[in-house]
C-alpha cells in the first residue's frame, strides 16, 4: 500500500472528520478513477471540502500540481499542534521516487501523471537526481524548496513541538 493513501484513508474515516464520506469508500477506489484512472488523488481531494468538517480535517483540494504541499510559516503557525504526518524511511522515499516509472521523477523535466503532459527532455544520473530531489521531507516541514543543512534544526523543532502525530510508513 501507498504510505500517504493508506493514512489518508485512515483519516477520512475517523468519526466525525468526513460524515459526507461514504463508509466504503477508500481514496484509491474506482468511484475516483472515473475521470482519469490515474489520478484518483485529485478526485478525492475535490471531494474533501463538501464531504469532511473542516474543523476537523483541513483539506488542501483541489489538487493541482502536488500531493506534497509545503508548511510554510503562516500555514506552520495556523495549524501548530493540528498537523499530523506519516512519513517513509528517508533511503526508501528516495529508492521508491527513482524507480517510479509512472510519475517519472528522474526526467527533466520530471513528468506526473496528474499533470501536464510533457516528453521528458533527459533521465538525469543517480548524483543529479540526488541533487534536485534530496532533503524532499525537510524542504516539506520547513517550507522552502532550497532547504539546506542549516534548515535541519527547524524541521526537527515542527516535527517536536507543531505535529500532533508522526509517523514512520514501516511501522504502520
Amino acid at each position: 500500500p501507498k504510505c500517504g493513501t493508506s493514512f489518508y484513508n485512515t483519516l477520512v474515516h475517523l468519526p466525525g472528520n468526513c460524515p459526507g464520506w461514504p463508509v466504503n469508500l477508500s481514496v484509491g477506489d474506482e468511484f475516483f478513477r472515473k475521470n482519469d484512472p490515474k489520478c484518483f488523488e485529485v478526485e478525492a481531494r475535490r471531494k474533501c471540502p463538501e464531504w469532511c468538517d473542516q474543523r476537523l480535517l483541513h483539506c488542501d483540494g483541489p489538487l493541482l500540481t502536488d500531493t506534497h504541499e509545503l508548511l510554510g510559516l503562516e500555514k506552520y503557525q495556523t495549524y501548530k499542534g493540528k498537523i499530523v504526518a506519516i512519513f517513509r524511511q528517508p533511503e526508501q522515499r528516495f529508492l521508491s521516487s527513482w524507480y517510479d516509472d509512472v510519475d517519472l521523477f528522474r526526467a527533466d523535466p520530471s513528468t506526473w501523471v496528474c499533470g501536464t503532459n510533457i516528453t521528458p527532455g533527459w533521465l538525469m544520473d543517480m548524483d543529479q537526481f540526488k541533487a534536485r530531489w534530496g532533503g524532499s521531507a525537510t524542504q516539506q516541514l520547513v517550507g522552502k524548496f532550497n532547504a539546506t543543512q542549516a534548515d535541519v534544526p527547524m524541521a526537527l523543532e515542527r516535527l517536536r513541538e507543531g505535529l500532533a502525530f508522526v509517523g514512520l510508513q514501516e511501522e504502520w
